[in-house]
């Protein structure tokens, strides 16, 4: 029954997930751009997760659920936010289940696991779907406790190894469960009370050491050029400042969780707010005054059980080796503040049971229990609004903590994909004015201005953005891109060169590249350049697009016409693909270009070139019954709506479709029309090519190819 009551209590509290979006925060990169998660659960996605490393982090089995998930509910993100809120159900009723075998305190352990099902710290676990990771590596870690005690009470070779199983699955998962050798050594002593020796039990867990270091190391590997760069500078000491003041704010934070947010910026970061010599002093007595407790009422068991297992488990991630720019997370807190939970609940049991206080007393326990709780749930209710999507989350972390540039470049980001272009900038504008040196908000600036035409100041973005990060290659590629633009072929394929350099395998590199070639006039390299571009991503519509341009101009129609389709395919919903296609299918005669303009039409109804081109060959197919003259006139009157003043070519196509559906007097105005225009123009062939055209029209004969 307890069970089920903490199952409907979490679920009350996180079934709104289900209509959440993929967050833009580490979503995009886990999930939601991840072609290969997108690929579903299959034997490449397991050999790929096997080595792959996503955002400077190696946990292929989390990768592996995100693969699944995809398998069984593809881009739709509730699916995705269900089973991280399954996992966390789980972890809530293996969390009761083990303190009840270890303890037989059943009320006492209920009540532990509500508070770790309902706090607020738990949101951005549960709610983010990247942190996947958390509830999957906490389901291994408490499954490996429960495989543990199996083994301490009836000890055998399988038990063992079944236990090391269920660890190195939580390990793959995420390493921050690397402790718990640690942890068990503390559980030993309570509540197991094993009365082996040190020695014995430190020896019997040697095997999970080893892949404890095995996995630590496999993490200092994947992130020493990524998440571990973050705040290198950072002195030890100040490090140590933090890690200490952090342990007494997830104290503080566990009884009084106010101003939660995904990113606290650490306090040595640009637009932190270093540690006072205060806060430090008082976080210094908080932790020595629990430690103190602890130790005194060491007796008992559980203080010290509690304490070891907080410490033990926020240790890898108390920033002593910096990972990232954060200060702390609530994230990190998922199983550490099991451990002061633990403590508090049992000293009050342990309070009521030797005062032998009477039944009133008891109920006002536990009905200020039920209302701590109501109060966690209500607040974790509130916090899991901030989630619903990405500009909510970004700015509910901004509100936080103002001066966050992290949090306002991801919210311009997010403003910029809205069409918000103006309150994009500025707030890009507000991420650089707070961290002069973030190179990616020089950069967005810079995309900012070129998207308004001021591609001179964009460039000196551009400039400030590569000074400062050289070896970013996409900073490279993108001053190469507007260097290009402003006709600075030279310098483009310098910055190229250099970017490919960097990164030898970037198929848009290449492909710029190739555009940039053929500015230089050196088609044989562009088509090359393309070619590599392909080869290393096929997907690449805009390099299958260049490449079919360059076979073109070779008369290879029918080898481009491969390519064209292939953009198409890649670009559905891209009108210039379509009526690319169209004209090569025009020039190869090939039977689909109706389909193919019809498409184009679709796409983009308010395109003269393509009303144009699709009137002309409905006008002009040489076989009759092919033909369509109103639809073509229809197309061709948009056309020189669409050309105001109309142009003598598009009253030509008009002409000519009005012929087509033996309207020949009007054909014969409008060409007349058209004459004028061209003769203006000086266009003197299209002025003979018109005079015989109205000659058939007048004779009643339309106008064929």
């Amino acid at each position: 029954m307890a069970a089920l009551l903490l199952v409907a209590a979490t679920l009350a509290v996180y079934a709104p997930v289900i209509g959440f979006d993929f967050s833009d925060y580490d979503d995009r990169e886990y999930v939601s751009d991840n072609v290969e998660v997108q690929r579903g659960l299959s034997w490449e996605t397991i050999r790929w997760a096997a080595t792959a490393q996503v955002a400077s982090h190696w946990h292929p089995l989390t990768m592996l659920s995100h693969a699944l998930d995809w398998t069984l509910f593809g881009s739709w993100a509730g699916g995705h936010h269900a089973t991280s809120v399954a996992l966390h159900l789980l972890n809530v009723v293996l969390l009761f289940a083990f303190l009840v075998r270890t303890t037989a305190a059943p009320l006492r352990s209920a009540l532990v696991a509500a508070l770790f099902a309902l706090h607020p710290l738990r949101v951005e676990s549960v709610a983010w779907i990247a942190e996947r990771k958390d509830v999957l590596s906490a389901a291994c870690f408490l499954g490996a406790l429960h495989a543990y005690v199996g083994w301490v009470r009836r000890p055998s070779l399988a038990r063992y190894l079944g236990m090391g199983l269920i660890f190195a699955a939580g390990l793959l998962a995420k390493p921050m469960v690397l402790t718990l050798p640690l942890v068990l050594l503390v559980l030993d002593r309570w509540p197991l009370g094993r009365r082996e020796t040190l020695r014995h039990r430190v020896v019997e867990k040697l095997p999970l050491l080893a892949l404890s270091a095995a996995s630590g190391l496999a993490t200092l590997a994947a992130a020493r050029d990524g998440a571990m760069a973050g705040l290198a500078y950072v002195p030890f000491v100040l490090r140590l400042a933090n890690a200490v003041f952090s342990l007494a704010w997830y104290l503080v934070t566990a009884v009084w969780p106010r101003g939660l947010a995904v990113l606290y910026m650490h306090p040595y970061a640009p637009g932190g707010a270093p540690i006072t010599w205060l806060q430090l002093a008082a976080a210094a007595v908080l932790v020595t005054a629990v430690s103190a407790w602890a130790w005194r009422e060491r007796g008992r068991g559980y203080p010290i059980t509690g304490w070891a297992w907080f410490l033990i488990l926020l240790l890898p991630v108390l920033g002593l080796v910096q990972a990232g720019i954060q200060a702390r997370a609530d994230r990190y807190t998922y199983l550490a503040l099991v451990g002061p939970t633990l403590m508090l609940v049992w000293r009050v049991g342990d309070w009521l049971d030797e005062r032998a206080v009477g039944t009133p007393v008891r109920r006002a326990v536990a009905a200020a229990s039920a209302c701590l709780l109501l109060a966690y749930a209500m607040v974790a209710r509130a916090q899991l609004s901030a989630w619903r999507d990405p500009v909510s989350l970004y700015r509910h972390a901004i509100a936080v903590e103002p001066n966050n540039f992290m949090m306002h470049y991801n919210l311009a980001t997010q403003l910029n994909r809205g069409g918000r272009y103006d309150e994009a900038l500025a707030t890009f504008r507000r991420s650089e004015e707070i961290h002069p040196s973030y190179s990616w908000a020089k950069r967005a600036i810079g995309e900012e201005l070129e998207r308004r035409g001021r591609l001179d100041e964009a460039l000196a973005y551009y400039r400030e953005a590569v000074r400062i990060l050289p070896n970013e290659a996409s900073h490279q590629r993108i001053l190469g891109d507007a260097l290009l633009a402003s006709g600075d072929t030279p310098g483009a394929l310098a910055r190229y060169r250099l970017a490919l350099t960097l990164q030898p395998t970037n198929a848009k590199t290449q492909n710029n590249m190739g555009n940039a070639l053929l500015a230089a006039g050196d088609v044989a390299g562009a088509r090359a350049a393309y070619e590599r571009a392909l080869a290393l991503d096929p997907s690449q519509p805009g390099a299958h697009g260049n490449l079919a341009a360059r076979l073109e101009g070779d008369g290879r129609w029918q080898d481009a016409l491969v390519h064209r389709r292939e953009n198409v395919r890649l670009a559905p919903d891209s009108a210039d693909a379509r009526y690319a296609l169209a004209v090569t299918e025009l020039k190869v005669d090939d039977a689909a270009v109706m389909a193919t303009l019809r498409a184009a039409v679709r796409l983009a109804p308010d395109r003269a070139d393509i009303a144009q081109l699709a009137a002309w060959v409905l006008a002009t197919q040489p076989d009759a019954t092919k033909a369509d003259g109103e639809e073509a006139a229809r197309l061709a009157a948009r056309a020189v709506r669409a050309n105001d003043p109309p142009d003598a070519l598009s009253l030509t196509t008009l002409a000519v479709a009005e012929a087509a559906a033996g309207r020949f007097a009007d054909a014969s105005a409008t060409a007349t029309r058209a004459r004028e225009r061209a003769a203006a123009s000086g266009e003197t062939d299209l002025v003979q090519a018109l005079d015989g055209m109205d000659d058939a029209f007048r004779r009643g004969e339309p106008y064929r190819e």
